[in-house]
């Protein structure tokens, strides 16, 4: 995703037409970790295929704009150049469920990033986190979070993404930004729905992060319980 921020970057804005370019495609053909290929022939001929005036010489010109402005990080491992974008989960939301790990390493390995061991369970929660400090989380609320709400407030689950997609329209005419917009979507929702009496139908459970139906022989351990309601 593009913002229409960026036009008023002032470093980015400062920079040459074709560096600025060669930034947004590079934005364009970075991975879901926000890294890419850092070759100058090969970011030459991705960027640039039908313009023979560009050279190597210029791609590591719009190189080093990029860095002096602070937008990526160029950096070598072994015998190989890479890009890495250092702001790229403040702007970039993916479903964490969705999210592929990149075949290219870091700025501080020594080897690719998918040979790396990885806390599963920690990365997946950061993700969340992340979802959850963009805007973009209240267009794109994860089945948990519906489920979660749906648990708590009297109200369909249509109603819930209904509010969401309102109060993204109210951040972005408003120029307003928060720190966490499912704390938000939570207090539009506290005022707007009154609190559930008694257990919602239960349908799904949440595993790794994804709603799930939940087994029929469950369902019926769970009515035998709280009686005449039905799963």
């Amino acid at each position: 995703m593009i913002y229409g921020q960026l036009a008023e970057n002032k470093k980015f804005a400062l920079m040459p037409p074709l560096a600025q370019k060669a930034y947004i495609f590079s934005i364009v053909f970075a991975d879901d970790e926000g890294r890419l290929k850092g070759d100058t022939e090969w970011l030459r001929i991705k960027i640039f295929p039908y313009n023979p005036e560009v050279t190597q010489k210029d791609v590591k010109l719009f190189i080093r704009h990029m860095e002096k402005a602070g937008l990526i990080t160029w950096y070598k491992v072994e015998n190989d150049y890479f890009i890495q974008h250092p702001n790229w989960t403040k702007f970039q939301v993916l479903r964490p469920d969705r999210i592929r790990d990149s075949d290219f390493p870091a700025p501080d390995d020594g080897h690719p990033s998918v040979t790396r061991p990885r806390n599963r369970s920690k990365i997946s929660k950061t993700r969340e986190e992340k979802l959850s400090a963009s805007m973009e989380y209240l267009k794109k609320i994860p089945d948990e979070d519906i489920e979660e709400f749906y648990a708590r407030f009297d109200c369909t689950k249509s109603a819930i993404k209904s509010k969401g997609e309102d109060l993204h329209l109210w951040c972005e005419e408003n120029g307003t930004r928060k720190r966490d917009y499912k704390a938000m979507l939570l207090k539009a929702l506290k005022k707007d729905f009154p609190l559930r009496v008694g257990k919602p139908p239960v349908k799904y459970e949440v595993k790794d992060g994804v709603a799930v139906p939940i087994p029929q022989g469950i369902k019926d351990e769970i009515n035998s319980i709280i009686g005449s309601k039905k799963v």
